[in-house]
């Protein structure tokens, strides 16, 4: 089942927050940006009587940069895709946030995830707090605020024959026996060493394997973390897998948050790759 997601505001704000004993992290990020457009990233951090050395991560999309706004004297660091900031010494207020201008490239399109971690000492205890993972949409230049339907810039898989390596997720959708349906499409051009694909899934749902390409498929109820694994990948330069998720009770939800990881082995150095989720057909 395709789901027709129409956009009535450009920017829709979410609070997600976080919990652990005292310390609470929440954050403020925008629904939907246009490409080659800004957006901020806040982060509110209620650290209780918490003194010590902290960190903060945040890891966003290949294609999005980061510029310091508001550090609260954290000290800034944008690599590899990855934020950070860290503390000697927390801040002395109980309630601190952080901000970050985001700059989207302009080739964006589709949706993407951004996740983190909050890492702290208390009691002589190290303590981490995961920054929920967070879906934006970044819609195409041009397109207005209002009546904007995600299905206009739909892609076929064909489109992607000439990719880089890249492993993109078509956007889940229900099967009528209603079950959650996820297709991998991967793009690996003459790789044919070690692969894994890594997928984490919510709660509430057991994946089983559909199509495999002769993986090995794990499932880590535990850490709720599905896996294809490859001694030698396939031979095909792009190939797809797929696998479903069966809700335990109920009608599945409709919108999903998955997020995962592609690595591979190159040139006997070890590289990993956000699997990208995008509104496209694969068969």
């Amino acid at each position: 089942m395709k789901k027709y997601i129409f956009i009535s505001m450009l920017f829709i704000f979410l609070v997600i927050e976080t919990k652990a004993q005292n310390i609470e992290v929440s954050t403020n990020i925008p629904k939907e940006i246009i490409a080659g457009h800004q957006f901020n990233i806040n982060v509110f951090i209620d650290k209780s009587d918490v003194k010590s050395f902290a960190r903060l991560q945040i890891d966003l999309p290949h294609g999005f940069m980061a510029t310091e706004k508001i550090s609260s004297n954290g000290n800034f660091k944008f690599e590899n895709d990855k934020i950070t900031l860290f503390w000697i010494e927390l801040p002395v207020e109980e309630r601190f946030n952080v901000s970050i201008q985001i700059d989207v490239a302009p080739n964006m399109l589709g949706y993407y995830v951004i996740s983190g971690e909050f890492s702290f000492v208390e009691n002589g205890i190290n303590k981490s707090l995961e920054v929920y993972p967070h879906v934006i949409t970044v819609k195409p230049k041009g397109s207005d605020s209002e009546g904007f339907n995600v299905l206009t810039v739909k892609h076929k898989a064909d489109s992607l024959k000439n990719q880089t390596i890249s492993c993109i997720r078509q956007e889940p959708y229900l099967s009528k026996e209603n079950v959650v349906i996820v297709n991998l499409l991967v793009t690996k051009q003459d790789l044919n060493k070690f692969g894994k694909i890594e997928e984490h899934i919510p709660f509430g749902y057991t994946p089983e394997t559909i199509k495999s390409k002769n993986a090995i498929f794990v499932f880590n109820k535990k850490s709720r973390t599905i896996k294809f694994m490859w001694m030698n990948l396939p031979e095909e330069p792009q190939f797809v897998v797929s696998y479903k998720l069966i809700p335990e009770k109920g009608i599945p939800e409709r919108m999903l948050t998955i997020t995962g990881t592609f690595s591979y082995a190159e040139n006997k150095t070890g590289k990993t790759i956000d699997i990208v989720e995008k509104n496209i057909e694969i068969k």
